[in-house]
């Protein structure tokens, strides 16, 4: 069963979608949590992208949160242990990069594997995106099965 939970927090929503397995059916038992499950926090101010990486990761029991801005993901990365940050380079007023860069000032996630999802083909972002080390670039439109194996391959690599 598919849980797809908002959370108001100050004046930001936190969407997290859990596929769980049929003994674990009911909010509580989803809210209780799973260690096993790696976190994956999704930024992009495209809900429609959001929902289609969502949609492709969850069934792999993948933990997903959302942040449609780069401020609503700092403040989820600050509340939330995050297994992989998944980011378009170019979302809103601050640019994937910038928040990429943001995250590896942090002692918790100076080597969070990111992967960035655009379709940016401009060399100076992509080798600054590059420069924050343990990246992956992943051109837009979204490949479904072959996204899933990269962003699986990654966690496997890093954890």
């Amino acid at each position: 069963m598919a849980h797809f939970i908002g959370i108001l927090t100050g004046m930001t929503w936190q969407w997290s979608l859990r596929v769980t397995p049929p003994e674990k059916d009911t909010a509580d038992d989803w809210l209780a949590g799973d260690e096993s499950n790696s976190a994956i926090l999704v930024v992009d101010d495209n809900m429609v992208m959001v929902k289609l990486v969502i949609q492709t990761l969850a069934p792999c029991g993948l933990t997903c949160h959302w942040a449609k801005t780069a401020d609503e993901a700092r403040q989820i990365l600050k509340a939330y242990p995050i297994d992989l940050l998944i980011s378009d380079i170019r979302e809103g007023f601050l640019d994937g990069v910038g928040l990429g860069s943001w995250a590896r000032q942090q002692d918790r996630y100076r080597s969070l594997p990111i992967v960035f999802f655009t379709a940016c083909n401009d060399r100076d972002t992509i080798q600054a995106a590059a420069s924050l080390g343990n990246v992956d670039y992943v051109l837009k439109p979204l490949r479904p099965a072959a996204f899933c194996e990269r962003v699986l391959k990654r966690l496997e690599v890093c954890g």
